[in-house]
């Protein structure tokens, strides 16, 4: 059976209170550069977590355009939180993490990026987030 990783389609994100909404493609690079920054960690959170055993996912814009791969190294429900407390959420969404996430027992994973951004993704699947993809595609992008 082939090995699947986990695809999450990033949404335009509003911060909600006059602050700016962020575009697809600023929460992708919001998400990448951090991590760039954090010695290859960030923590991604999202309101449906995946349900396959999968080891890696996808950030991406959801047609495609840019993306980049990550490796899982841990998932869970807040108020839980990751072991390795250098897992952060990207600096722009610290407030909104602590005031509303926290609270409302969002889903997180904990991810070290092993790819570049990968420009003009094929076969992204329509469906919403999340959703699946083979591995194979992406073998010759991982930077391990």
């Amino acid at each position: 059976m082939t090995e699947e990783i986990a695809v999450y389609k990033l949404q335009e994100w509003d911060m909600g209170n006059g602050e700016k909404k962020y575009s697809q493609l600023g929460s992708l690079e919001a998400h990448y550069y951090f991590a760039k920054n954090n010695g290859g960690k960030v923590l991604f959170t999202t309101k449906d977590l995946y349900q396959r055993n999968v080891s890696y996912l996808l950030l991406t814009l959801p047609n495609g355009e840019y993306g980049f791969l990550s490796k899982i190294i841990e998932k869970g429900i807040y108020p839980k939180l990751p072991e390795d407390p250098s897992y952060m959420v990207p600096t722009e969404w610290k407030n909104i993490n602590e005031t509303i996430e926290k609270q409302s027992n969002f889903k997180w994973i904990a991810l070290e990026v092993v790819s570049n951004i990968i420009e003009n993704i094929e076969n992204i699947p329509e469906m919403p987030s999340p959703q699946y993809m083979s591995k194979d595609e992406f073998n010759n992008f991982l930077g391990e």
